[in-house]
């Protein structure tokens, strides 16, 4: 278990982090890989993302697209800034969507690659 942890990590570091513009031209997002660490049998890698406001949204949210296609979402996510796990599923772009919210309506959305 130790040695697969390792070789998570030492994956994780070699993977070259980009940064993103918003998407939808409202949000412009940045991430960056933080590490992973085991969990559930498998391991999870944080994500930490910076992004701009939107003015009259309520809230955000983060959701993550792995790149085996599968969609994990986190839920509501302080102003400006989110740190998410999400499971990892092998080498790839790890996609961070930030999406705001105002009056349960989508406003505007953004996202940003972690990984490569």
């Amino acid at each position: 278990m130790k040695r697969a942890v390792v070789a998570v990590v030492a994956i994780a570091i070699a993977i070259a982090v980009l940064a993103g513009t918003a998407s939808g031209g409202g949000i412009r997002v940045d991430a960056s890989l933080s590490g992973c660490k085991p969990s559930g049998g498998g391991a999870v890698c944080n994500i930490r993302a910076a992004f701009t406001g939107v003015a009259g949204a309520e809230y955000y949210t983060a959701s993550v697209t792995r790149p085996d296609g599968a969609t994990q979402g986190f839920g509501r996510v302080p102003d400006g800034g989110a740190s998410v796990w999400p499971r990892y599923t092998g080498d790839g772009t790890y996609t961070i969507t930030i999406t705001a919210w105002d009056d349960g309506q989508r406003v505007k959305r953004g996202s940003a690659g972690a990984g490569g």
